[in-house]
């Protein structure tokens, strides 16, 4: 059964995507000292506000804002057939827990403050049942740090330090903007948007590398 609410709204445009740990008072974890971070970043703390808009009928059906707080890991050589894992906790302006996801070796679980949760095997799954459409997670942490998962797919545009601007692929247009001219910088503003469908903004406050990486040069 397909579940529109709100709630569900606002996760389909987190194509962003992905896992969360929640409950109805939920608030975010401490914001961390900004520490500059690259495009090499591979396990990562993101904070930082979105603004959804889901459309009906060519029209504006929907707008959310809020927060959101995702640690993704990725998988590595040193846990063989363990897939990524990612937390992602949505929370209405003021802080208020709005819900979360969690993917991990035992799937996806989604938990709205309602108190209700959902499970499937995996993200695109869940999304599926939830929402009625499967949304490409498992390449979200790619696309939110301006990696195309397979380079060379897709409509890509670059400004003059190399950094990716824009990209269009599955149906998705996605646009960045950067805080600084440093070449190897992470994205500060992302607008993505499926036409018609959904339109996502997203500010980053922090990129924080995990503690496994902190020291990784």
């Amino acid at each position: 059964m397909t579940l529109f609410s709100p709630l569900c709204r606002i996760m389909a445009a987190c194509w962003l995507a992905m896992a969360l740990f929640l409950t109805g008072c939920a608030r975010f974890p401490p914001v961390p000292d900004a520490t500059p971070v690259d495009y090499k970043l591979n396990g990562f703390i993101l904070n930082g506000r979105f603004s959804l808009t889901q459309f009906a009928h060519m029209q504006a059906e929907q707008r959310h804002s809020g927060r959101l707080y995702w640690k993704y890991e990725p998988a590595t050589s040193d846990t063989p057939g363990m897939p990524a894992s990612s937390e992602i906790l949505l929370s209405s302006p003021l802080g208020q827990g709005i819900a979360e996801i969690v993917q991990d070796a035992q799937g996806a679980h989604l938990s709205t403050a309602e108190g209700k949760t959902f499970t499937a095997p995996d993200a695109e799954t869940l999304t599926q049942e939830v929402l009625g459409y499967a949304l490409p997670l498992l390449r979200l942490a790619d696309w939110i740090r301006a990696r195309p998962a397979h380079p060379g797919t897709g409509e890509t545009r670059r400004d003059e330090s190399g950094r990716l601007t824009h990209l269009r692929l599955d149906g998705w247009m996605i646009d960045y903007e950067y805080a600084d001219t440093n070449p190897q910088s992470l994205p500060r503003r992302i607008h993505a948007q499926r036409p018609e469908e959904f339109e996502l903004r997203l500010i980053v406050d922090t990129w924080q590398p995990l503690p496994a990486e902190a020291g990784t040069p």
